[in-house]
């Protein structure tokens, strides 16, 4: 080949370059990502969160106009169950909550089957920043049917030029569920808290006024995820429809004339026989540097209203640190309270002992495991006492549940096998520890639910990390642990469950799907779920 053919086939080469860079829409876009959005949305609900498409760009270079976002739908179980679709921008990683007031709305369409379906831009959009946000949400009809599936695929956006950027890995992992009621209780940024978590839930039983109504508390952990000692708030919101609509947030613990790191959190929270609802929590130190004279302490508020108004917290530390510890190698050094929900007995073959409450602590001493031991009133709250012996030896936080033969039993955090023992005089020994298989996962907070006298339930992340939360059922008084559901297969963490008054499961949990600011996801299902 001569000078002449090389000079004339490079600038061939060249000008392929340029036609290829047009057609890819690679006009100063040097990365396009797309991550999935919540796995779970609920019948009605506005602005479901589908995908999150991340537009990366070199600023040296011109910016493209996009007129538009080209899609599939094609794994969507029926795509009726979509009012409308709908595409925001904005300049951060959050769309949810209190934040989407700063989004832009772009376009809005219907749902269609069709393999590609293209979402016109009301007007044209520039991505500005180095880095840019366009989310796709979904508004889910009411007539939508429970159990349905939403699948969709970022295919490429489309450019004022008449080009398409297309997008080589569109479809994220994870489907959505739809599901009869979702809600977001809490989400990043939400009343001014970039932070949410610890979820603590109870139905009401024993209300005259508002029986089966649920009970949430939640840890508004303001400028960081970390624990105590930090500005977190203790928050509370409450349904009276079985989770279909929610009450506005309430403060139940906070105070910031302690100094600027002083918190509450970590709620746990039970009904008594007289329809007081009592919360225990952790306050103002660190659990793991804590010592028996530079404490992190335990405090108590409750109601008697059913949630509506709460007490000015009050400190029972000392009740708990100074208890006598059998086997223990020390005093107590430190302490907290289980967040999510204690138990109030009400099957004890001894009557008198019918009413007591429960909380699983867990213990520290100055060597050896972290322990399991029991804090227990039986005069709904007045005075405290420590159970005779460690219930888990090595456990770490942990959930009580009452067989109806009135069994006390335990389930504790631990790497790999659940950890599990039985107590048969309401709570205060123990036999010895043990765990089960079938219960296999990371060490995370989870819950156990006696659901009927023939069907247990429990909720734990089934991974080596702290995702793919997954609710399990057994039909031998937890002996066996065959039948499972995963709820939320991407990021997750600490989860609690009830059963709501129309039967359906009640699960809330840290939905850490987006990102690892969580949010505070509750979703109601039927059993079936779980049993098919």
């Amino acid at each position: 080949m001569n000078k002449y053919s090389r000079t004339i086939s490079l600038i061939v080469f060249l000008l392929f370059c340029k036609a290829f860079a047009i057609a890819s829409g690679n006009n100063g876009i040097t990365d396009i990502t797309v991550d999935q959005g919540f796995l779970t949305a609920g019948k009605g609900n506005a602005d479901h969160i589908l995908l999150r498409i991340n537009l990366k760009r070199d600023l040296l270079r011109e910016a493209p106009l996009l007129s538009g976002l080209r899609i599939s739908l094609d794994g969507t179980t029926d795509c009726n169950d979509i009012s409308s679709l709908k595409v925001y921008a904005t300049q951060t990683p959050f769309l949810n909550g209190d934040i989407k007031a700063y989004s832009l709305l772009l376009a809005e369409a219907g749902a269609s089957a069709e393999n590609s379906l293209d979402i016109p831009f009301s007007s044209d959009f520039m991505p500005l920043k180095e880095v840019n946000y366009l989310w796709l949400t979904a508004d889910i009809s009411s007539e939508a049917k429970a159990g349905n599936k939403i699948d969709v695929r970022c295919e490429g956006l489309l450019c004022k030029d008449g080009s398409l950027m297309s997008v080589e890995s569109g479809n994220p992992e994870g489907i959505t569920c739809i599901y009869d009621r979702q809600t977001m209780l809490f989400n990043p940024w939400d009343n001014g808290s970039e932070f949410y978590r610890i979820p603590a839930m109870i139905v009401l039983e024993n209300s005259s006024r508002h029986k089966g109504r649920i009970l949430t508390v939640t840890d508004r952990r303001f400028n960081s995820n970390a624990d105590l000692p930090n500005k977190i708030d203790l928050v509370a919101r409450h349904s009276d429809d079985n989770g279909a609509s929610w009450s506005e947030t309430k403060t139940i613990a906070g105070n910031y004339n302690q100094g600027p790191d002083y918190g509450y959190g970590d709620a746990a929270i039970v009904e008594t026989e007289s329809d007081k609802v009592i919360c225990l929590m952790a306050a103002d130190r660190q659990f793991q540097r804590s010592a028996y004279d530079d404490r992190i302490k335990v405090y108590q508020t409750s109601s008697n209203d059913d949630g509506e108004t709460w007490e000015q917290p009050h400190e029972i530390s000392d009740a708990i640190y100074d208890a006598v510890y059998k086997d223990a190698p020390s005093k107590l050094q430190g302490v907290f309270v289980t967040s999510g929900k204690g138990l109030c007995l009400k099957h004890q073959k001894r009557k008198s002992v019918n009413g007591r409450i429960l909380f699983v602590m867990v213990c520290k001493f100055t060597d050896g495991p972290y322990c399991n031991y029991i804090v227990y009133s039986d005069d709904e709250g007045k005075t405290w006492n420590v159970s005779k012996e460690a219930a888990f030896i090595g456990g770490d936080e942990a959930k009580l549940v009452e067989e109806h033969d009135g069994t006390v039993v335990i389930s504790t955090r631990r790497s790999g096998e659940r950890g599990l023992n039985v107590s048969h005089d309401g709570g205060l020994t123990w036999g010895k520890g043990y765990t089960n298989k079938d219960l296999w996962g990371n060490s995370c907070n989870a819950d156990m639910l006696v659901y009927s006298k023939d069907i247990y339930l429990h909720t734990m992340p089934n991974a080596e990390n702290r995702s793919n939360l997954t609710i399990y059922a057994s039909k031998d008084k937890g002996k066996t642990w065959p039948y499972k559901y995963v709820f939320n297969s991407l990021p997750g963490a600490y989860s609690t469950i009830v059963k709501c008054e129309d039967g359906l499961i009640g699960i809330y949990y840290e939905d850490g799907t987006m990102s690892d600011h969580y949010s505070m996801n509750f979703i109601s299902m039927p059993l079936e779920w779980i049993l098919r």
